[in-house]
């Protein structure tokens, strides 16, 4: 009895600290998103509703409550997809056209669930089979509601912040809305133009409830991840629940599954690659429900399963390997060839839609993969596919790609020998087969870690589901084994809270969405810039990829519209003269994708408007931040508001090819001089000579900032210049002592020249651009 008293009491205490931790930085931190009272709410139950009469058409027996909810949301939202792709591919979405769809979907769910048997008012379907849990389960399942309260509470307080959603997430949701329709974008540019031909399940299933509130309030594009995590937690729990048969690992598997930090982080930004871990897992624990149950309910375990299999590929192309999981049943259960292509025809009934319009409007189911399909220039497709194996020259993605690669062929192996030796190890096959997948990605593709999430749930039911056999096997370790599980979660538990607080940075007092997003993206005050400056109808061309928060039309500078700039060997004036049809007046350059990153798209170095960024007759700079990144405008103009400012501030920029000539006395500037450069991104990768014409040493430094003489001597004894440069002394044999920077860095810069001996010298200060020119500024 005392023994129960302190477990309870420890489990109160750890769930009350973790709620208390919570609490406090919920009520501590600023809101800068709010939640909306509007009609999406009506489009999201219609999906719940719409989900929960199919799940009972598919299995009508009573089913745990984890388990009707997982068949809810996630058979609701495919088979709202799938409407939507149907609607979107023929009419159009309107609200009257989504109503009726919804409508249509929910009459077809009740007809189909009163056909296999259901009755509103039978005892049986109101029986949902909830079991009274231990304390510990308790404590498990109350720790998982805290983390999951937390993450929900950051997801939907703070704007959408994710790298690619803000390029082809939640940007082409809203276009979609706007649009009214599917629009056809292709082309071979890194961002919306390749990848707006990928299945959009999560977007259309945003759209349906844009179209419910009548705007594109991306609050419910942010719900959507956190619902499909509580999904995935479900079936993480369902799946080792069946695996080990021990409802207490059954919830080690789930808590496991949330102590993984990348859960967490997919779970709050909003990336389509959750609802891809839910759909995949689903289709990998159906098929496994079908192999251990009665040849009876095998068939509606099948059907679900397959249903999964064709959702996780109108998620994503990756979701096309779940249709490996019905192969693999069909093969271990030895199922008949004619019900195993039943199989796979009813999960492909389910995409073809979508991989069909693929091939009609673009020449390839799978655009643009392979190098086939329209809109594909080869030269800029050739660009944007060394973009991505340029991430090998990173070390840690070079390790991870061909960590990867072993791992895959190792787990390939596996698979294959408990396929068809007579070990048959069914059990944990799907699992390993969805670390598989994983890893083929990250072997093959690009190893981004973002990926790992689709290998989370099965990590923590591999990894349960041994510790179950260790302890079913070596009974006298059971309790030591299992005390370490708990400790682990517990110790885990403590640093998740703090991680999942900083998956995105709390917002400052008083900090709208536009500075939020400044704070996070060097490109956010060039975005708001242009957004409170230019006309609504000026078009932007950029090789940024992230358009969301930049409420202009974009012209991709590595995209199928701007194809003849690189085919027809336009100069300068051609150039500006096609941007200029094209309805585009300004150039956004950002950090990411100039001269000088890793990630630079090599389109930037073909592209003949590149050598004359911020050239006062061609593209003359009017934005520019102190991260270097720089808004230039189509053509020259006059009296440029920047260039007035720059030079009331006494702001050298540095052109593609400069030269500063100036002497210093000792009346002017005793100690010596100091000037300052503003270097825009496109300047990086150049040589600054800095030459000193002095009888005696003087020393070089640069500051890294705008710092003014007084800044200057308050920093001297504290502050560490980026370049600090004696030079040697002058005497009748030596020339002019110099010193070159190879510029890495882009921004402001303050230089100084000192000269202790207080001698006059000369100085010349020169810039060459990566860029070759022959012009001197």
């Amino acid at each position: 009895m005392k023994k129960s008293i302190l477990t309870i009491a420890a489990s109160l205490i750890l769930v009350f600290s973790a709620a208390l931790y919570a609490l406090f930085h919920a009520v501590t931190q600023a809101s800068i998103e709010s939640i909306p009272l509007d009609w999406g709410w009506l489009g999201l139950a219609l999906i719940f509703i719409n989900g929960y009469f199919f799940s009972l058409a598919f299995n009508r027996s009573s089913v745990g409550f984890a388990e009707r909810l997982l068949l809810s949301i996630g058979i609701g939202f495919g088979f709202t997809v799938f409407g939507l792709i149907l609607l979107g591919v023929s009419l159009g979405f309107s609200f009257s056209s989504v109503l009726l769809t919804q409508m249509v979907l929910l009459g077809i769910s009740i007809v189909a669930a009163l056909l296999r048997g259901w009755r509103p008012l039978s005892p049986q379907s109101r029986n949902l089979q909830i079991t009274k849990p231990t304390t510990l389960q308790t404590t498990l399942a109350a720790l998982i509601c805290v983390f999951g309260a937390f993450a929900l509470f950051k997801a939907l307080v703070l704007p959408a912040t994710e790298w690619d959603s803000l390029a082809y997430g939640v940007n082409y949701a809203k276009i979609i809305f706007e649009n009214g329709s599917i629009p056809l974008i292709a082309g071979p540019s890194i961002g919306l133009e390749m990848s707006a031909s990928y299945p959009p399940g999560v977007q259309l299933t945003a759209v349906v409830l844009y179209t419910f509130a009548g705007s594109a309030n991306d609050f419910y594009y942010r719900l959507l991840a956190p619902l499909c995590g509580v999904a995935t937690v479900l079936v993480t729990y369902k799946f080792a629940l069946h695996l080990t048969r021990n409802r207490t690992f059954s919830v080690f598997a789930a808590s496991l599954l949330c102590v993984i930090p990348f859960f967490w982080e997919l779970f709050i930004q909003e990336s389509y690659l959750m609802a891809l871990t839910l759909m995949l897992t689903s289709c990998a624990y159906f098929f496994y429900r079908a192999y251990i149950s009665s040849p009876e309910d095998a068939k509606k375990y099948e059907a679900i399963g397959a249903v999964f299999c064709g959702f996780a590929a109108l998620t994503s192309y990756i979701g096309l390997a779940a249709f490996g999981i019905p192969l693999l049943y069909a093969v271990h259960k030895r199922v008949s060839l004619r019900r195993a292509v039943c199989l796979v025809a009813f999960a492909f009934v389910l995409v073809a839609p979508w991989y069909l319009r693929n091939i009609a409007l673009l020449g390839n189911p799978f655009y643009p993969f392979f190098g086939v399909g329209n809109y594909l220039d080869q030269s800029l497709l050739t660009s944007t596919t060394q973009h991505f194996q340029d991430h090998l020259r990173i070390p840690e993605y070079l390790c991870r790609s061909v960590l990867s690669v072993l791992g895959a062929s190792l787990i390939g192996v596996g698979i294959a020998y408990y396929s068809f030796s007579k070990r048959k190890k069914f059990d944990l096959i799907l699992p390993y087969y969805l670390i598989l997948v994983c890893l083929a990605i990250m072997g093959l593709y690009v190893a981004f870690p973002r990926y790992i999430v689709i290998t989370a749930p099965s990590v923590a039911v591999i990894f349960v589901t041994y510790v179950a056999l260790v302890c079913a096997r070596k009974p006298r370790f059971s309790k030591l084994i299992t005390s370490a599980v708990i400790l682990t979660i517990v110790l885990s538990s403590a640093i998740m809270l703090p991680y999942i607080d900083t998956v995105k940075p709390p917002a400052k007092a008083g900090e709208d969405q536009s500075q939020y997003i400044s704070r996070l993206y060097t490109e956010g005050e060039a975005w708001a810039w242009i957004n409170a400056n230019t006309s609504a109808t000026d078009r932007i061309a950029t090789f940024d990829i992230k358009e969301y928060y930049l409420q202009r039309s974009i012209l991709p500078l590595d995209g199928y519209e701007a194809v003849p700039i690189y085919q027809m060997d336009m100069d300068i004036n051609e150039s500006i003269t096609f941007l200029k049809d094209k309805g585009v007046n300004y150039v956004l350059s950002v950090p990411w994708a100039s001269i000088g990153d890793n990630r630079m798209p090599h389109a930037y170095m073909l592209c003949p408007l590149s050598p004359y960024l911020i050239d006062p007759d061609y593209l003359p700079m009017v934005f520019f931040n102190k991260n270097g990144t720089a808004v230039y405008h189509v053509g020259p103009i006059i009296n440029n508001p920047l260039a007035e400012a720059f030079a009331a501030q006494n702001i050298t920029v540095t052109s593609k090819s400069m030269m500063l000539n100036f002497t210093v006395s000792n009346d002017t500037q005793p100690d010596g001089c100091q000037f300052r450069l503003a270097i825009p991104v496109d300047c990086r990768n150049g040589i600054l000579n800095v030459c000193v014409d002095s009888p005696d040493a003087v020393t070089v430094r640069v500051w890294d900032g705008l710092l003014t003489t007084e800044q200057l001597e308050i920093n001297s004894d504290t502050a560490t210049p980026i370049i600090d440069r004696l030079t040697e002394r002058l005497n009748a044999e030596t020339p002019a002592s110099s010193y070159s920077w190879v510029v890495d860095k882009a921004g402001y810069f303050t230089f100084t020249v000192s000269n202790p001996d207080l001698s006059a010298f000369r100085v010349i200060v020169s810039y060459d651009s990566f860029f070759e020119s022959d012009n001197k500024s």
